[in-house]
Formats: structure tokens, sequence, C-alpha cells
């Protein structure tokens, strides 16, 4: 649905540009070309219009998590690709740091007798996942660029296996 839905505001954006290229608004079709500047009227656009989309055949789950599907094409294209493996190092410091505190089966997701507000529970539970995860694009960022060929193998049969156990399941 994401996919779909991106291809969507894709030919949405064509159009925009080729009606500003003809119309001889040529900064305007200049600016609608820009990949960031259509992330963020994506963005902008579906929360506008989220709560009014169909709720059957699973189209309710694409009200969540489009937005970070979007945010996940910038991040990729604008970010990722740019990223040395030495700007991933704050990452693994900090997940190092924070995840001995963190339990999964917690309620506010941090092992601690103290109880602590809400806001900081949230900030901390958000701040352990997007470090973890800068933590694996790393490790596989690693593994992408290496000429280890034995791991690489390993790691694209594990991937394929557990697409099968998630399929089954």
């Amino acid at each position: 649905y994401c996919i779909v839905l991106a291809e969507f505001f894709n030919i949405l954006f064509s159009a925009i540009f080729k009606f500003f290229t003809k119309v001889g608004l040529k900064e305007l079709a200049k600016w609608i070309s820009d990949g960031r500047i259509q992330i963020a009227l994506m963005i902008i656009i579906w929360w506008a219009i989220r709560e009014h989309t169909p709720r059957g055949a699973g189209l309710s789950l694409i009200r969540p998590y489009f937005i970070y599907y979007v945010l996940g094409i910038g991040f990729y294209k604008y970010v990722y690709l740019k990223l040395s493996m030495w700007k991933y190092l704050p990452a693994w410091i900090i997940f190092i740091a924070l995840i001995p505190f963190w339990t999964r089966t917690s309620l506010d997701n941090i092992d601690s007798p103290i109880p602590l507000p809400n806001e900081v529970t949230y900030f901390y539970a958000g701040l352990v996942a997007l470090s973890g995860s800068f933590l694996i694009l790393s490790i596989a960022k690693w593994v992408a660029e290496t000429h280890i060929k034995v791991l690489k193998s390993f790691l694209i049969l594990c991937g394929q296996l557990s697409l099968g156990i998630y399929a089954i399941h």
C-alpha cells in the first residue's frame, strides 16, 4: 500500500511539474522536482488526508505507517548514503550505554525501581530504538562494503530463511 500511495504522489508531482513547465513557471517546476520538497509535501498532504482514507482491506494500517515509509525513503536517499562509518559511533555509544536498563516486558521499558515521568520514559525508549537502528544500519553498511563473501552469503541465507519463516507464520 505504501508503494502504491507513493507512486500516486509521484504521478501527482509529475503532473504538477508538467503544468508548471507548460505555463512558464520554470522556478516552481524546479522547486517541485526536488526530492526533499516532494518528501515534505507527501508528509504534509498525508497528514491532511489520512483521516479521510478508507479503512477496509487493511488500508487502515497505512494511516500510521506511511509517514515512516516516506521518512525512510528520505533517510536512504539523502542521509544514509552520505554517512561515514565514524558518524555511527555516537549511536553505538548511546545504545551500549542505555541498553542495560531497557526491558521489553516493563510498562515503561526501563528496568528501574524509581518511577520516572512519562516524557522521560518515552524519550528513553525512542533513543534506544533509534540508536539501535543506527547500530544495525552501520553493521549492515560495513558488511555491504567488505569483501568477506562467506559472511555476505551467510547473512543472505539467513535473510531468505527468515522471510520464509515470517511468511509461514
